[in-house]
């Protein structure tokens, strides 16, 4: 795993400038999802950086929860995985669909071999709003890649695609979430104006 240089997070000002809204749709069916963090990572100049972003304290079990936030991400250019706790002890993630069967029966330890993570640090980190615990875990959760049938597949997923939420330790299902860009009023606008310009020209 290659380390957040200077130079990477100058890159990174540059492409995550200007604020972007967000979307987010949790839906657990087994446990409620609780301290929810977005881990945001791209590949920039051959470093992977990221970072975490808190945006809930608890997804129940049962609904939909959709939470809006903003963040200086460009949304072409970044990836994303769910990562919250459940219960007294677990950690859920949610991540790449792509991945998910071949994560499913794995324990923490198989998936995550790094033991300076281990499950409890972890959780310790999300529990507590400790932000360079989680800025570490989520730096190293952009470069964890797992053999799925198609090759080597990233936990993380494009953001505006679906990730499933996968219990660990016993890595069992627990849904599925989407961070999705919102578009900007501006942009609403240019699409409505758009639509308007196509409805006068029929009328014609």
């Amino acid at each position: 795993m290659k380390s957040i240089t200077a130079s990477a997070l100058i890159a990174l000002g540059a492409v995550a400038s200007a604020q972007t809204s967000f979307s987010i749709n949790i839906a657990p069916t087994v446990t409620a999802v609780d301290n929810v963090n977005i881990s945001f990572g791209v590949d920039v100049e051959g470093d992977i950086t990221s970072f975490p972003v808190s945006v809930l304290s608890t997804a129940p079990v049962g609904s939909v929860t959709t939470v809006e936030f903003s963040t200086n991400v460009d949304p072409s250019l970044f990836s994303y995985a769910i990562v919250g706790t459940y219960g007294e002890t677990g950690m859920t993630i949610g991540v790449n669909k792509a991945v998910a069967s071949s994560v499913l029966g794995l324990t923490w330890e198989q998936v995550f071999t790094d033991t300076a993570f281990s499950k409890s640090s972890v959780r310790d980190s999300f529990a507590t709003d400790n932000f360079f615990g989680k800025l570490s875990f989520s730096q190293y959760l952009t470069g964890v890649e797992i053999q799925t049938g198609s090759g080597l597949q990233s936990l993380l997923a494009p953001i505006g695609e679906d990730v499933e939420l996968i219990n660990f330790s016993t890595a069992s299902a627990n849904g599925s979430a989407r961070l999705q860009a919102v578009p900007e009023p501006a942009s609403i606008a240019a699409v409505g104006m758009g639509l308007l310009a196509l409805v006068r020209r029929k009328k014609r």
